[in-house]
């Protein structure tokens, strides 16, 4: 995909990851719609962003992946303002196995909500262009860890409702590729406060050792993985991007699933 002159919608883009992918598709050409619940922080980041790149380039929409009417509204003012919608990064999550319910409504529910809206608006069996749909998972998508099972358990639900969504059975229906983005350990404000959000203050430390395991980036880093998917990732597939690296990986496939393919 040539990203110059596409529209891009991104969940969470006011702050970390989102907001490098915001600027990163701002930087290739695309023109992006920046959705967040957050209206202070977005504030200041679209004062930057139409300083930078023109109001004719950029749109902040409060968003609430909460709720279905805040998304399709925010799809539907996107295809209104640019006439067009090509790619969708579901990237708006949040990390807290305490009080776990707005994590599940965040992280998954979200994630399905942008998923089945994207595919309503993109897809080419419902008068759309086709398109792309990237769901931001993680490292606890395709591993187990221990200290963070709700978290581990929406993630894994990520990648598969991205793996069933990708595969030629809908994807020779809709033309909307969905593919699965797994960023790794990233510094961001939501890495700064993961360990106090454990289930037990006694996982904290075992936490600390899992994570320092791993390779850490930036959100720079993961928002150049990310457009880089963008441009050449096949459908269905799982990309992950660690510590300066981007590389697919391939999960096991029952023959049962072939037969759909």
């Amino acid at each position: 995909m040539d990203l110059n002159g596409k529209v891009a919608l991104v969940t969470g883009g006011a702050s970390g990851i989102g907001l490098a992918v915001s600027r990163e598709l701002l930087n290739n050409g695309s023109n992006v719609v920046v959705c967040d619940v957050n209206v202070d922080l977005a504030r200041y980041l679209m004062e930057e962003l139409l300083a930078t790149f023109g109001k004719d380039r950029v749109l902040f929409i409060r968003t609430d992946v909460t709720k279905e009417s805040d998304f399709e509204e925010a799809i539907q003012t996107t295809k209104n303002y640019f006439k067009r919608l090509d790619i969708v990064v579901n990237s708006a999550g949040i990390f807290d196995d305490i009080d776990w319910e707005p994590a599940l409504e965040v992280n998954l529910k979200g994630v399905i909500r942008g998923t089945l809206l994207a595919l309503k608006y993109m897809g080419k069996d419902n008068g759309g262009e086709g398109g792309i749909i990237i769901n931001i998972a993680s490292l606890a998508s395709i591993d187990f860890y221990p200290t963070s099972p709700i978290y581990c358990a929406t993630k894994h639900a990520v990648l598969a409702l991205s793996k069933c969504f990708g595969m030629p059975f809908h994807y020779t229906r809709t033309g909307v590729r969905v593919v699965t983005l797994c960023p790794g350990v990233t510094s961001t404000p939501f890495l700064a406060s993961f360990h106090t959000r454990l289930m037990s203050p006694s996982w904290m430390e075992p936490n600390r050792k899992l994570v320092n395991d791993l390779k850490e980036s930036t959100p720079d880093v993961v928002a150049r993985s990310i457009v880089r998917v963008i441009c050449e990732a096949e459908s269905g597939s799982v990309w992950v991007s660690e510590g300066g690296e981007t590389y697919s990986v391939e999960l096991p496939d029952r023959k049962s699933l072939k037969v759909l393919s």
